[in-house]
């Protein structure tokens, strides 16, 4: 009896392994033979080639090959997304990119479609953004002090922002100072370091930023956040004494961070349904579910290219809707 109860544990075990099988996915056609490429468009840096670092360290194991991540900056994710256009439609070359290319292509600042000319593979990242000053600067400690310094007639708030007028982080301060009246002038930066940098240094007096791509200035406690730009209803992960919207009755929409993997349209349908698959297999690895924990991303941040594609639709008309010319 004993030897015919291991036998059903066995097979116990066995069914329960199983899923694990079926999550395989065939090659197609061997695809893919040699090493990929993720180009990111901004700087080393930032959290964009955080993420995709991360990213590519889990991806390579699921499909067997080296996945390369190569950084070109400039013009705001423009020049590289436009580098990355020209490459060979194969398969071998990921595009990572931001909320910024559905802005840019709404206002015709960029040309490429990315739901016509691109295909999302996957949204991985979904960051939830906050406002930081420095834990130096006495003049305010926290929002309240913040918001009455900034709303005196003579002073005017220098904030660091990405450097385009069409990213969401300039975006979102346009509306943020519409509904509270306060007065800022936004500083351009579009790298990454330089604009964490300034706030540091005291050459700004604060920084709009996610808190994962700060973590080592947060860690040192050399800045803090002062509001958390989301209301606490969206909020699916701790951000501890964090005052958001809601918290000052700021009934507003703000834009949201959101990265992840694009490829062109052109790659056959066969290669895009295999890396969608490969790309939510990495998602789901342990390190890149402690990466994105480390982020302070929303929890469930995974978009399909379904659901990716969707996203950025609804992105596009909103960019079109608030018509950020002006």
């Amino acid at each position: 009896m004993k030897q015919l109860s291991n036998f059903f544990t066995i097979i116990g075990l066995g069914i329960l392994f199983l899923p694990n099988l079926v999550l395989a996915m065939e090659k197609p056609n061997g695809f893919p033979t040699k090493s990929l490429e993720i180009i990111v468009p901004y700087g080393q840096g930032g959290g964009s080639y955080q993420m995709a670092s991360n990213f590519a360290q889990s991806l390579k194991t699921i499909i067997g090959v080296e996945v390369d991540v190569i950084a070109m900056p400039g013009s705001f994710g423009i020049e590289g997304t436009n580098h990355y256009m020209k490459r060979e439609a194969d398969g071998y070359s990921i595009l990572q990119q931001v909320d910024i290319i559905a802005s840019l292509y709404a206002v015709k600042k960029i040309e490429i479609n990315p739901v016509v000319d691109l295909t999302p593979l996957a949204i991985t990242q979904i960051a939830v953004s906050q406002i930081y000053i420095s834990n130096l600067d006495s003049r305010f400690k926290n929002w309240p002090e913040f918001y009455d310094y900034g709303t005196r007639s003579n002073n005017k708030i220098s904030i660091a922002t990405v450097g385009s007028k069409e990213s969401m982080e300039q975006l979102s301060m346009k509306i943020l100072e519409f509904a509270t009246s306060i007065s800022t002038q936004q500083v351009p930066y579009d790298r990454p370091a330089l604009r964490y940098m300034a706030l540091v240094e005291g050459r700004v007096d604060a920084l709009f930023e996610q808190p994962g791509d700060v973590a080592p200035f947060l860690n040192r406690k050399l800045i803090k956040p002062i509001l958390t730009l989301v209301s606490k209803q969206h909020l699916t992960d701790d951000f501890g004494n964090t005052p958001t919207l809601d918290d000052f009755g700021l009934n507003i929409t703000l834009p949201q961070r959101f990265r992840g993997f694009f490829i062109n349209t052109k790659v056959d349908d066969e290669r895009k349904k295999y890396l969608e698959w490969a790309l939510k297999q990495a998602y789901n690895s342990d390190s890149f579910k402690t990466f994105n924990k480390n982020q302070h991303v929303i929890t469930n941040s995974y978009r399909n290219i379904e659901h990716a594609t969707l996203l950025m639709k609804e992105n596009i008309k909103f960019y079109q809707k608030i018509n950020i010319k002006k």
